[in-house]
């Protein structure tokens, strides 16, 4: 069984200064914040299957949590942004796992 690596202070210190930024993607910063946070998400768990060790339910439900307005306000919206982060996600984490010849 995975560790909830929400709950590690690192990890959620670059969660918190990304989700709370004034947008998700739209600016470079944004994206910035977002990399640090995966990054600190894989040094928490370690190098290698990465993708196995994280185990994205978890990311899933906070940002259900976070996400409450957007959620009762505009469900559709709330699921198109919640997929784009978790394949942004997702994809970050195919990268760390590739093998370098």
């Amino acid at each position: 069984m995975s560790k909830n690596y929400m709950e590690d202070q690192n990890v959620r210190a670059y969660y918190d200064v990304w989700i709370h930024g004034p947008t998700l993607f739209e600016h470079s910063f944004d994206r910035e914040q977002f990399y640090k946070f995966v990054k600190a998400c894989i040094n928490y768990v370690g190098r290698g299957k990465v993708f196995e060790k994280l185990d994205r339910d978890i990311l899933r439900l906070k940002l259900y949590d976070d996400f409450k307005k957007l959620r009762e306000e505009n469900y559709e919206a709330y699921e198109n942004i919640k997929h784009k982060i978790i394949v942004e996600f997702e994809t970050l984490l195919e990268y760390e796992d590739a093998a370098f010849p």
